[in-house]
């Protein structure tokens, strides 16, 4: 009997509902509502001028947070200047609807933007479909009184830079609700309407008009049925009648591409690398770097699929951003792509780029996406300027080859890798096995006083590390005579590098060697990249690190471009002070290498702080050189700069290294002493997927090993503190063999595995002394004004510490067992911190600590 009355007004409630919901007609062309989910990349904040996109392969579009918007249909930029505004009850002229901004939100799938007043409460849902040409904004209102809301914007139909057509016009077509863009040999088009749009403008059907096109929309009072309004964008380099298709879909189904979009996105975080360590702000720039790169993936109507640079409005212009295919950030960002597992768009754009190679190999460093409207190999100079991009194009396919284990790629490639090995070689005219930047084209700077040089150190490295990877290539497919001559050029390209770019008065390796064998003996982070490529160590890496982690070159947000104390210095230029973050990443990864993990960390952690102010999950291209605030110049969304911290994290900070062709997996961990664990999920390995999880404690470090797929080599290397000595090792309950061996002055502790099943490390061990990063990372507009550790070196029972600071402060770095420190130089230690006091002037200053060790417990 209970159970009958409990239930009976159940029943009656969700009847009336159903009847009540059932006697509102259905408005014709509404959406019924859905949830906009929220993610752990969810964002909510005020709006600002901070720049955001939503990107489709196809489509775009680009925005800021207070509402203004420009829409791309690749190649086209349909529109510009796309906003909303509001007539309010009992008035006539619309207010802007900046007036009324309350909350930018947003998830990869979508961008919602709230409008609110006393009258009402609108939410502009933007989403862009996946693989159609079209958008659909969603208009999720609450009004108490009429409201209706103004759909401003100017056409444009503009193909983008450098192509231009003319004859454009737009027109109100009744039968659609809409606007149609077009021009006058109707191979472009576009439409933006609404099924409850009324027109406001009246302009001229032949020309555009030069003010603001317009519809308008009477939003719902409170008292009617919820619903959404549509408003639905598509167009771009397509038939009229195609594109009327399109703009009809998405009116039909908007949930649909929301749905698809949820769920790509959802595929992209789970099945793709996944790292979850105890740094919230990492955590979510990672995901954030995954995702942005990601985006960067377009397809072009006429040239085909591959990866942008990078995007950013266009405003007036023609140039969104770096929204067109450059070969050498290609070749770049796939190396944090394949890191990741996200391997079809670099396959694609190798694919790509091959397709349009120079007939004497050289491969182009840029293809506008108008390129198939106009002559743009022939007429314009851009396409092979960057000496660069063609060594990048043979590195990429080597790490693409090596991660994958695509043995018919690498045979598909094989010709088109040969002719550009050899260009690379018809480039060097003083016999010294280096590419000249003179015959080559641009390699690290673009302008100014140090361009006219015969070879700059970027363009060599990245030309010796291709060399190596060809010559694994020729071993792989078995063509001896490559082989040979390949190595045999490695051997003469790499032993110049070094030799002819130290500096043994500076310690350090210059920037270039001039037309006339002179030193350009710039002080930059350029060496960084020999390091990160594993060209260059030993003592004399150790040194140019150092002078890298200091404070003539790195800032928290990153390294400058050119040291400060050089004559060409200045902060706001491009290429002579700026700091880049692209360059930031190689010079952290670079830190790794040599085991200064302190000062890497902190860089490390520059590019992660980099990817969560500004813009909605990508990084700016380049920053002041003195505060921590973008150029006007940058470009906010820069594929580059997300590959750089992807770079950093995965090959530096976790040493994950995968090679698919020796079915090896080598881990090689140099995570700070605060962390306690740090997990690693979706590591792919040909068809092998591998999870790592590290858990650490006081004095054991347990690693667990999953693999769903077939055995594989495992390689782990782990840095040990100052001090510490390893009791033992396990695997699965059973004492293993390791090894110890040292490097840069740390002890490395080395362990070899054939990984069948589920496998379960333990490292018994006594932990010695390490150190830790307490220091607060910048907020937007700060200056420079942290501690830098430029190296820490240990020397029998003793560790000594170069740091600098600003005169006149106090610093503080984190401890681990400190109860091992016997007596300390140059600072105090209070309990797990060392506190240094930077004593003279104002402006930085030098120090130096020295630690006396307990060495036996």
């Amino acid at each position: 009997m209970r159970k009958s009355i409990f239930f009976i007004p159940l029943i009656i409630s969700f009847s009336l509902s159903f009847l009540l919901y059932d006697e509102i007609p259905s408005i014709k062309g509404s959406v019924n509502p859905f949830e906009i989910k929220k993610n752990f990349l969810y964002l909510s904040r005020f709006p600002t001028s901070n720049y955001f996109d939503q990107i489709g392969r196809k489509f775009a579009i680009l925005g800021e947070e207070n509402g203004d918007i420009e829409v791309w249909g690749f190649p086209v930029k349909i529109l510009r200047n796309l906003e909303i505004s509001f007539i309010l009850p009992d008035r006539v002229e619309p207010e802007p609807g900046y007036k009324f901004l309350r909350r930018f939100e947003a998830t990869p799938e979508t961008k919602v933007i709230t409008y609110s007043n006393q009258y009402f409460t609108v939410k502009e849902i933007i989403i862009v479909s996946r693989n159609l040409p079209g958008a659909i904004l969603l208009l999720d209102s609450h009004c108490v009184k009429p409201v209706e809301v103004v759909i401003n914007f100017i056409p444009s139909l503009q193909p983008m830079w450098p192509a231009g057509i003319g004859g454009q016009y737009c027109f109100w077509d009744e039968s659609l609700n809409a606007y149609v863009i077009s021009e006058s040999s109707r191979k472009f088009n576009a439409i933006i309407g609404s099924p409850f749009a009324k027109r406001i403008s009246s302009p001229p059907a032949h020309q555009f008009s030069d003010r603001p096109y317009q519809f308008k929309i009477q939003l719902p009072e409170m008292e009617r049925k919820k619903y959404f309004i549509p408003i639905a964008i598509a167009g771009g380099k397509y038939p009229r009648e195609d594109v009327k298709k399109i703009y009809q879909e998405l009116l039909d189904s908007p949930y649909k591409f929301y749905e698809e979009n949820l769920n790509y996105y959802r595929d992209l975080m789970d099945n793709t690398l996944k790292i979850h360590t105890p740094d919230p702000e990492i955590n979510r720039a990672f995901s954030f770097a995954k995702l942005a790169l990601d985006t960067l993936f377009i397809e072009n109507p006429d040239l085909g699929s591959s990866l942008v640079a990078g995007f950013g409005k266009s405003g007036g212009s023609g140039r969104p951003g770096f929204g067109w295919f450059f070969g050498g950030d290609s070749f770049i960002n796939s190396l944090s792509l394949l890191a990741c597992g996200n391997f079809e768009p670099v396959k694609s754009s190798l694919e790509f780029f091959r397709k349009f190679q120079r007939k004497d190999g050289k491969i182009s460093h840029e293809i506008s996406q108008s390129a198939g409207i106009i002559n743009w190999f022939g007429d314009y100079p851009f396409a092979f300027i960057h000496g660069d991009t063609t060594p990048y194009y043979i590195l990429s396919s080597h790490e693409y080859v090596r991660r994958t284990g695509d043995i018919s790629f690498l045979k598909e490639s094989w010709e088109s890798l040969k002719k550009a090995f050899n260009w690379c070689i018809s480039t060097d005219e003083d016999g010294d096995g280096l590419m000249d930047n003179k015959k080559a084209g641009l390699g690290a700077l673009e302008f100014g006083q140090m361009i006219n040089i015969r070879t700059d150190l970027y363009l060599g490295s990245v030309w010796v590390k291709a060399i190596e990877s060809f010559s694994k290539m020729a071993e792989i497919i078995g063509d001896h005579e490559s082989r040979r001559i390949s190595d045999e050029l490695f051997k003469k390209a790499l032993k110049n590098l070094k030799d002819k770019f130290w500096d043994e008065g500076k310690n350090f390796y210059i920037y270039a060697i001039g037309e006339k064998d002179e030193r350009v003996d710039a002080i930059t982070p350029w060496p960084s990249f020999p390091i990160a490529f594993d060209l260059f160590d030993g003592e004399k890496a150790l040194k140019t690190a150092e002078r890298i982690s200091s404070s003539e070159i790195s800032t928290p947000w990153g390294c400058r471009i050119l040291s400060r104390k050089e004559k060409f210095y200045d902060p706001l230029n491009y290429n002579y002070g700026a700091v880049w973050p692209f360059i930031t990443g190689f010079a952290s990864l670079s830190l790794f290498k040599t085991y200064q993990d302190f000062p890497a960390f902190y860089l490390l952690k520059g590019l992660a702080k980099n990817h969560l102010e500004f813009s909605y999950s990508s990084c700016h291209e380049v920053f002041s050189g003195e505060s921590f605030s973008p150029l006007d110049e940058s470009v906010p969304h820069q594929g580059f700069s997300s590959n750089a911290f992807l770079l950093s994290l995965i090959n530096g900070l976790l040493g994950i290294s995968v090679d698919s062709l020796k079915n090896s997996l080598y881990f090689e961990p140099k995570i700070p002493s605060n962390w306690d664990f740090v997990n690693v999920e979706n590591i792919l390995m040909d068809k092998t997927r591998v999870s790592i999880f590290l858990k650490r404690g006081d004095d054991i470090i347990s690693i667990k090993l999953r693999n769903t797929g077939k055995p594989f080599n495992f390689v782990l290397s782990i840095p040990l503190s100052f001090g510490a000595k390893v009791k033992g090792v396990e695997s699965n309950g059973e004492g293993i063999p390791f090894n110890i061996r040292k490097l840069y002055g740390k002890e490395i502790l080395e362990i070899r595995l054939y990984v069948k099943g589920e496998t379960n490390l333990r490292i018994r061990l006594k932990e010695g002394v390490s150190f830790y990063s307490i220091e607060r990372m910048p907020e937007p507009g700060d200056l420079d004004e942290t501690l830098k550790i430029t190296g820490i070196y240990w020397k029998g029972d003793i560790i000594e510490i170069k740091l600098e600071g600003i005169g006149g402060r106090n610093y503080s770095i984190g401890v681990k067992n400190a109860g091992r420190i016997k007596r300390i130089e140059g600072a105090k230690l209070e309990k797990e911190r060392i506190i240094i006091s930077f004593e003279g002037k104002e402006g930085i200053v030098s120090h130096f600590l020295r630690l006396h060790l307990i060495l036996n417990l």
